[in-house]
């Protein structure tokens, strides 16, 4: 989730923005659809519901787009090595600390947690040899993303562009069947459905170098195409990419697009504006934040379960649930910010030659 648009000249925004909105909306999810808000569902539920689903729709296809618009053809040797200093060996560091943290806590045991580290499953365990191995959480993106960006290095070798094309389109159709059948380990069908999203950043990429695409004008119809697409998306249901699912994959995907253009819009929009600053470092350091997401999910799930119920005799409900959503994304970015200042944590997260020169 780093960026890998940093050069020499000034950095340009635009894309952290739109991954800092991503992140945030992972986090909205998350909140939403907390289960100690579940008891209010019958004065939240609608609303709660389409939150939820407009979020979900969208907070992850950003990245596997950022990541095709930045595409460059490399090695694949080198592919790999990028691979693991940037997403696996933080796979691996923050899989560490949540197990010390979860067996600390008794949320979980060895071997439990180890298995899930090992198989890295979505939202959604399997059962393997009698035992049941429980989903990893937000995690199993990075050892997808890892997965996805040697595939797609892959078939772009493909120089035809109508084959090349083709095989994008059958991978994405294996990767929405296999999204129906039994959870694959290291989300498999979401690594290869998303293999799309990684090809639409291509064709973007390629496409802003036509000169009416950046105009202004052009830019805010785009925008808004793609906000009915992401609305379209949500509107058909739930869409669960961790595990390759929707109730309409191909609005889904629509819906991915989609949202993925809105939000490059909105960053376009702010990038040379004060308002983009928090949301650009956000997506800046968006693997930091999403890691210290995932080792507070546990204790936050718990200290919300205590306090709604305080809470809501002296709150509406809605305001609760803004509350705690609110204070959460100040939490994880703050202590993201902080953390990336100091050099062990530097060295393992965000550091691009470690541990492979």
């Amino acid at each position: 989730m780093q960026s890998v648009e940093a050069s020499g000249k000034k950095r340009d925004r635009t894309f952290d923005i739109a991954r800092g909105l991503g992140m945030i909306l992972i986090i909205m999810g998350h909140t939403f659809t907390n289960g100690a808000f579940k008891p209010y569902a019958f004065t939240t539920g609608a609303v709660i519901h389409a939150v939820s689903l407009m979020a979900f729709a969208a907070n992850l296809p950003i990245f596997f787009v950022v990541s095709g618009y930045f595409y460059r053809e490399k090695r694949l040797p080198d592919v790999i090595k990028g691979g693991v200093n940037t997403l696996l060996v933080p796979y691996v560091a923050a899989n560490a600390i949540w197990l010390v943290i979860n067996l600390a806590f008794n949320f979980t045991n060895l071997k439990t947690g180890l298995l899930s580290i090992l198989f890295g499953f979505g939202s959604v365990g399997m059962t393997i040899h009698n035992t049941f191995v429980p989903p990893i959480g937000a995690l199993w993106f990075l050892i997808a993303l890892f997965l996805a960006t040697i595939i797609f290095q892959i078939v772009m070798k493909i120089k035809i562009w109508p084959l090349r094309t083709i095989a994008i389109v059958i991978m994405f159709s294996i990767g929405a069947w296999l999204g129906t059948q039994q959870p694959l380990p290291w989300s498999i069908a979401a690594v290869l459905q998303s293999q799309i999203y990684l090809y639409f950043g291509m064709l973007w990429a390629n496409a802003m170098k036509r000169v009416y695409l950046n105009a202004k004008l052009v830019k805010i119809v785009l925008g808004f195409i793609g906000l009915g697409f992401w609305v379209l998306s949500a509107r058909s249901g739930a869409y669960w990419l961790n595990i390759g699912v929707a109730n309409n994959v191909i609005l889904a995907t629509l819906g991915g697009i989609g949202s993925s253009l809105m939000l490059i819009m909105v960053g376009q929009l702010f990038a040379t504006n004060k308002f983009g600053v928090l949301p650009s470092d956000v997506g800046r350091y968006s693997i930091l934040v999403l890691i210290v997401h995932v080792l507070e999910m546990p204790l936050f799930d718990r200290i919300v379960v205590h306090f709604v119920p305080l809470l809501r005799v002296h709150m509406n409900i809605f305001l609760v649930i803004a509350v705690f959503f609110v204070l959460r994304v100040v939490f994880d970015v703050v202590l993201a910010m902080v953390l990336r200042r100091v050099p062990v944590v530097e060295m393992m997260f965000l550091k691009r030659d470690f541990p492979l020169k």
